[in-house]
């Protein structure tokens, strides 16, 4: 019968041996550069839920990769376009792991940043007001009883606040977090060609959420400076938002899942 002595001391030789074949296998089976520097120029077929994947069309997009790895750390940027003018770009920081030698499977998750442009629909600016709304609150002012307002009072401070260039329509914004997965073939040691694939989930806002919710901060801004009782600015905030279309964020409404898969040609220094 083993003594406890012996026992636990051929624990620690087995434990002992365990920890160097661990520290030899693992380094080269995955590994994370210290430094290292790629473009990559790619083609992907993009989706995703909610508003903004609904105007997005003109499948596949093409763009450009550029990113840095400094101590493990991932950092890179991507602009791909479409036609009709369409383009999205993020901005990622995250951390990956590759496999292999000739080749190279590479796992990675990112968070960052991210955005989207359409082309002008020639349709009015998002913020402006056009001639039936500004009745309607020219109207509504000077009903105020024993102390109407003018509409060029309204006017002035709703363009300080909101802007009369606004281009806000054809943009859309947020944050994503995603994860990506690439196997690529070493042609060159600089050269590689290979696919990913990647699946995010996304806060973004379209430009005409985040016009409306700038429509209702001006409309409040405005009515929060007239010398009226506290109830009827609470009416008029809401009449006023009603005739232009004002409405608040839902952040529900920002929430969503994107995905891509293509190919590229990696560059890597």
């Amino acid at each position: 019968m083993l003594s406890k002595s012996t026992f636990f001391s051929g624990l620690k030789k087995r434990l002992t041996i365990l920890s160097l074949l661990f520290a030899v296998v693992l380094p080269s089976t995955a590994y994370a550069d210290v430094f290292g520097f790629w473009i990559k120029p790619k083609m992907d077929f993009v989706s995703g839920t909610g508003e903004v994947f609904k105007r997005f069309e003109g499948q596949p997009a093409g763009g450009l990769e550029v990113g840095l790895e400094l101590l493990g750390l991932s950092f890179w940027g991507d602009a791909e376009f479409m036609s009709e003018s369409q383009y999205w770009a993020s901005g990622n920081v995250g951390i990956d792991f590759s496999f292999g030698d000739t080749i190279e499977l590479t796992i990675g998750a990112y968070g960052g940043v991210i955005f989207f442009g359409f082309p002008d629909t020639g349709e009015q600016d998002s913020g402006a007001v056009d001639a039936g709304q500004k009745q309607r609150i020219t109207e509504l002012l000077g009903n105020i009883p024993g102390m109407p307002i003018s509409y060029d009072d309204f006017e002035s401070a709703y363009n300080e606040y909101f802007g009369d260039e606004d281009k806000l329509s054809n943009t859309a914004f947020g944050l994503n977090g995603r994860l990506r997965l690439s196997l690529e073939y070493k042609v060159l040691p600089l050269l590689s060609i290979g696919m990913q694939a990647s699946s995010g989930y996304h806060y973004i806002m379209t430009g005409e959420e985040a016009a409306g919710s700038a429509k209702s901060l001006a409309v409040d801004s405005f009515v929060a400076t007239q010398p009226i009782p506290d109830g009827a600015k609470a009416e008029l905030k809401t009449e006023i938002k009603d005739i232009l279309g004002a409405e608040e964020v839902n952040v529900e409404d920002l929430k969503g899942v994107n995905y891509s898969v293509g190919a590229f040609v990696n560059f890597s220094f």
